[in-house]
């Protein structure tokens, strides 16, 4: 399976929810139905995983390298994207 890349300017600025939760852009990392913050929680926590293994000099397997490399997309903006979320709420 080949990462898809969101269309330009998604992957390089500015990502909102719908875009961070799209499955067809991240059918490796994205969970249908989940909320915004437990998708991150998520994401979040496998990044971790996968960062871990590589630390310790495990290779990676190659859904977790397409993995890796959705999560390098998205991460990036969960910090924002969680922010906003709390900020609606207000």
């Amino acid at each position: 399976m080949r990462v898809r890349l969101p269309p330009e300017p998604y992957n390089l600025k500015i990502m909102n929810h719908e875009i961070y939760l799209n499955k067809e852009l991240f059918p490796l990392t994205t969970y249908e139905g989940l909320a915004l913050k437990d998708q991150i929680m998520k994401d979040a926590t496998l990044f971790d995983e996968i960062q871990e293994l590589k630390e310790k000099g495990i290779s990676l397997g190659s859904e977790q390298e397409l993995q890796l490399k959705e999560l390098e997309i998205k991460i990036p903006h969960a910090t924002r994207l969680i922010a906003n979320e709390w900020t609606k709420n207000i």
